[in-house]
């Protein structure tokens, strides 16, 4: 049996194909756990579950050096924690800004895949910049 290359690159390939399977898995996971939240915004089990998949895909992202998808993660958190105003303007932002995020981490994700790198998350950080911004300014 030959191998072409080094045995790690061949190792490393098994890696990122188990990454990339278990990511996209994770991305449509997240989309059901946000239409439930949507929903039902109360849903503490959702939000608790949605916090769970984006941590991990966090640290999965940063290991295979996915820094742009570890860092929308890590923006996705700080979205997540900010949901404190309960109106339900606030909370239709921040949902259309989470499936967003959702469908930016998607196409990261294919585009690294396949080598091609066009999206820039810098859109996607200035809106959720600007919400941040919004729910720490907020007095009601």
């Amino acid at each position: 049996m030959s191998h072409s290359g080094n045995p790690d690159d061949s190792e490393f390939e098994d890696l990122k194909n188990v990454f990339y399977s278990q990511a996209y898995d994770t991305v449509e996971t997240l989309r059901d756990l946000l239409l439930a939240l949507e929903n039902s915004p109360e849903a503490a089990d959702a939000l608790k579950e949605v916090k769970r998949h984006v941590h991990t895909l966090k640290g999965d992202s940063n290991s295979m050096g996915l820094t742009s998808i570890g860092t929308l993660c890590h923006s996705i958190e700080d979205v997540l924690s900010s949901r404190t105003d309960g109106s339900a303007d606030t909370h239709h932002e921040c949902m259309d800004l989470l499936f967003n995020c959702v469908d930016a981490i998607s196409r990261l994700l294919i585009e690294n895949e396949s080598g091609i790198c066009a999206t820039k998350a810098d859109s996607i950080a200035a809106r959720i910049e600007a919400f941040l911004q919004g729910a720490s300014g907020h007095t009601t």
